[in-house]
Protein backbone atom coordinates (compact mmCIF):
# COMPACT_ATOMS: atom_id res chain seq x y z
CA UNK A 1 0.00 0.00 0.00
CA UNK A 2 1.08 3.73 -0.27
CA UNK A 3 0.53 7.07 0.99
CA UNK A 4 1.26 9.99 -0.36
CA UNK A 5 3.21 12.36 2.26
CA UNK A 6 0.54 15.95 2.11
CA UNK A 7 2.08 19.26 3.75
CA UNK A 8 -0.28 18.66 6.68
CA UNK A 9 1.14 15.32 7.58
CA UNK A 10 4.34 17.35 8.31
CA UNK A 11 5.94 18.86 11.48
CA UNK A 12 7.67 22.04 11.57
CA UNK A 13 11.07 20.80 9.95
CA UNK A 14 8.51 19.42 6.77
CA UNK A 15 9.35 16.07 7.86
CA UNK A 16 6.65 13.77 8.15
CA UNK A 17 5.55 12.75 11.78
CA UNK A 18 6.58 9.57 12.48
CA UNK A 19 2.75 9.02 14.06
CA UNK A 20 2.45 9.51 9.57
CA UNK A 21 4.51 6.35 8.99
CA UNK A 22 3.22 4.07 11.54
CA UNK A 23 0.01 4.17 10.74
CA UNK A 24 0.59 3.52 7.35
CA UNK A 25 2.97 0.61 8.40
CA UNK A 26 0.18 -0.31 11.03
CA UNK A 27 -2.63 -0.88 8.07
CA UNK A 28 -0.01 -2.74 5.90
CA UNK A 29 0.19 -5.29 8.61
CA UNK A 30 -3.14 -5.54 9.58
CA UNK A 31 -3.86 -5.93 5.81
CA UNK A 32 -1.43 -8.67 5.62
CA UNK A 33 -1.83 -10.73 8.52
CA UNK A 34 -5.46 -10.88 8.06
CA UNK A 35 -4.90 -11.91 4.50
CA UNK A 36 -4.68 -15.61 5.20
CA UNK A 37 -8.19 -16.05 5.72
CA UNK A 38 -8.29 -16.35 9.60
CA UNK A 39 -8.74 -13.72 11.64
CA UNK A 40 -5.43 -11.93 13.45
CA UNK A 41 -4.93 -9.01 15.67
CA UNK A 42 -1.62 -7.15 16.51
CA UNK A 43 0.03 -8.09 19.61
CA UNK A 44 2.99 -5.84 18.87
CA UNK A 45 4.77 -3.67 16.84
CA UNK A 46 8.00 -1.41 16.81
CA UNK A 47 9.42 0.75 13.75
CA UNK A 48 12.86 2.45 13.25
CA UNK A 49 13.20 5.34 11.21
CA UNK A 50 16.27 5.52 9.20
CA UNK A 51 15.21 8.93 6.99
CA UNK A 52 12.90 11.30 6.39
CA UNK A 53 9.86 11.24 4.39
CA UNK A 54 9.24 14.45 2.56
CA UNK A 55 5.79 15.92 1.36
CA UNK A 56 4.98 15.20 -2.07
CA UNK A 57 6.90 12.28 -1.86
CA UNK A 58 4.95 8.41 -1.98
CA UNK A 59 5.80 6.01 0.60
CA UNK A 60 4.94 2.58 -0.21
CA UNK A 61 4.50 -0.36 2.48
CA UNK A 62 5.26 -3.86 1.96
CA UNK A 63 4.43 -6.81 4.51
CA UNK A 64 6.38 -9.44 4.57
CA UNK A 65 5.81 -13.00 6.83
CA UNK A 66 8.91 -14.36 8.32
CA UNK A 67 7.31 -16.84 10.44
CA UNK A 68 3.64 -18.24 10.50
CA UNK A 69 2.56 -21.02 12.77
CA UNK A 70 -0.94 -22.18 14.27
CA UNK A 71 -1.21 -18.78 16.83
CA UNK A 72 1.82 -16.06 15.77
CA UNK A 73 3.15 -15.20 13.46
CA UNK A 74 5.95 -12.33 12.93
CA UNK A 75 5.88 -9.89 9.74
CA UNK A 76 8.60 -7.34 8.43
CA UNK A 77 7.14 -4.12 7.44
CA UNK A 78 9.66 -1.90 4.83
CA UNK A 79 8.73 1.82 3.76
CA UNK A 80 10.57 2.66 1.02
CA UNK A 81 9.96 6.04 -1.23
CA UNK A 82 9.44 6.23 -4.70
CA UNK A 83 12.95 6.47 -5.58
CA UNK A 84 13.45 3.36 -3.28
CA UNK A 85 14.77 4.51 -0.47
CA UNK A 86 14.56 2.36 2.75
CA UNK A 87 12.72 5.20 5.15
CA UNK A 88 11.89 2.30 7.70
CA UNK A 89 11.33 -1.05 8.42
CA UNK A 90 8.50 -1.91 11.18
CA UNK A 91 8.34 -5.40 12.51
CA UNK A 92 4.60 -6.75 14.13
CA UNK A 93 3.65 -9.82 15.46
CA UNK A 94 0.27 -11.48 15.14
CA UNK A 95 -2.30 -13.74 16.75
CA UNK A 96 -4.38 -15.65 14.65
CA UNK A 97 -7.92 -16.63 15.80
CA UNK A 98 -8.21 -20.20 15.67
CA UNK A 99 -11.75 -21.20 13.80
Amino acid sequence: MSLKIEDEYCNAERRSHGGVLFSLADQAFGIAANSRGYLAFGLEMKINYFDPALPGEVINAEATPMHIDDRVSLWNIELKNDKGNRIALAHGVAYHMPD
